[in-house]
């Protein structure tokens, strides 16, 4: 592995399991443009191996919320304000997703994704744009004030009153 050249893009790895590694690294080296600059296993060195290898994105995979993997997803964000970070083979869970938004989660990639759906991924978050399948959308708009998705948490009675104090146009109420 080796510093990404002007024209690559150098994404590092962060994987438990070796195979999944070097898999992860095959996948991403077919496709033009990308160049794996380091792997490693999760552990307190991730930080000095991305700033080394100069990387512009990591890929973390194996991410489980509820371990120490988001100090690691937050700390690099914080450390890396510029670096952006995917996390691979995740579950289709509301939690473990909205989780990794709030940490800094640029792009959420299911467990079940094919090397196109990781390709397309990486394609985006390095375009600007967040990447995560289409049916977890649903959940940030269940999460986020006024977005006219989901049902409303307020009783019938009580929907009145916020539609009076909410300036959000009439057409928003019908989904409510």
């Amino acid at each position: 592995m080796r510093h990404a050249s002007q024209n690559e893009v150098g994404i590092y790895l962060v994987a438990a399991n070796r195979l999944q590694r070097e898999a992860l690294a095959r996948v991403l080296c077919a496709e033009s443009g990308f160049n794996v600059v380091g792997a490693c296993a999760p552990g307190p060195h991730v930080q000095n191996a991305v700033f080394t290898s100069r990387a512009h994105l990591v890929l973390l995979d194996d991410f489980d919320a509820a371990r120490s993997d988001l100090q690691l997803l937050k700390m690099l964000v914080k450390a890396f304000p510029s670096l952006r970070v995917i996390l691979v083979g995740m579950p289709e869970t509301e939690w473990a997703f909205l989780e990794s938004v709030r940490a800094g989660a640029s792009g959420y990639v299911l467990h079940d994704a094919s090397a196109e759906d990781l390709n397309s991924s990486v394609r985006a978050v390095l375009n600007g744009e967040s990447a995560c399948p289409a049916r977890m959308i649903v959940s940030l708009y269940k999460h986020v004030p006024g977005s006219g998705c989901g049902r409303s948490r307020l009783a019938p009675e009580s929907r009145s009153a916020a539609y009076a104090a909410n300036p959000a146009p009439r057409a928003l109420h019908f989904f409510a």
